[in-house]
Order: structure tokens, then sequence, then C-alpha cells
């Protein structure tokens, strides 16, 4: 099996910039000159600080009869949901659809859910995110 990973780091304030690759656990280093100008800046809003699946909000919370769910997902697949109760025991577990890049929203029924703490949890492509929810009567 190929892996291929790449990353880049500056060395002080010069335009020396160096690329570290490893393919297959062979590992090298070269050294480029660049432009300072053609580098691109990440910011706090850039890709890398989204994470892939996330519960972006849920509300009410606590909530008796209805809970709106906000989540993001980067890819475009169905996302597992489960409801489960302090101690992990999974209750009730859903496949929603979704819409890639944008936020989504479900409506969740948690009238037959006693009163109680649980845990929220969605599952898309090897990622998850989970939050606690209150059910209050």
């Amino acid at each position: 099996m190929s892996s291929n990973l790449f990353f880049g780091y500056f060395v002080g304030e010069s335009e020396n910039f160096f690329v570290s690759s490893a393919i297959n656990d062979n590992i090298s280093e070269e050294k480029h000159k660049i432009n300072p100008e053609e580098v691109i800046h990440l910011n706090q809003s850039s890709f890398l600080d989204k994470k892939a699946l996330e519960i972006l909000q849920v509300s009410p919370n606590p909530a008796s009869m209805m809970m709106n769910i906000e989540y993001f997902n980067s890819i475009n697949v169905k996302i597992e949901l489960k409801i489960n109760d302090i101690t992990g025991r999974i209750l009730d577990k859903f496949e929603i659809d979704n819409n890639a890049g944008v936020i989504n929203r479900y409506d969740l029924d948690v009238s037959k859910y006693k009163s109680g703490i649980y845990i929220l949890q969605i599952f898309s492509s090897g990622c998850s995110d989970s939050k606690i929810i209150l059910i209050q009567r």
C-alpha cells in the first residue's frame, strides 16, 4: 500500500522553503526558493479549522417535545444519528440526509424519552461528533 505525506515549512525570514515528503516510509527533504508574495496564509476561517463532521447547535436544550439539530458535514453521504442514555446504551438510531458543505438541520422528536441526560451522536465516513442533551418534562 502506497502512502504519501507532504508538508512544508519556512526557516527564518529567508526565502528558503523546505518540503518534506514520506513515500512508502522513505523520507526525503528538498530545499526550494519561493517568492514570499506567492505564499498562501491560512487564518482561523480556513478549511483546516473546520471539522469534517460537527454538531453545531442543539436547541432547545433542555427540550421536552422537539429538538432542532444543526450539523455540518464536508461530504455528501447519509448521516447516522444515535441517541444513547448516560450509560452508553443505544436507545434510537436514525439515518438522515445530508448536503455537503452547508449547515444541515434535523428535527428530532424527543417526546418519547423520559426526563434525563442523553448523548446525541452523529457518524459519517469514519468521523463522529457528540453532544450532551437534556430532556425535561
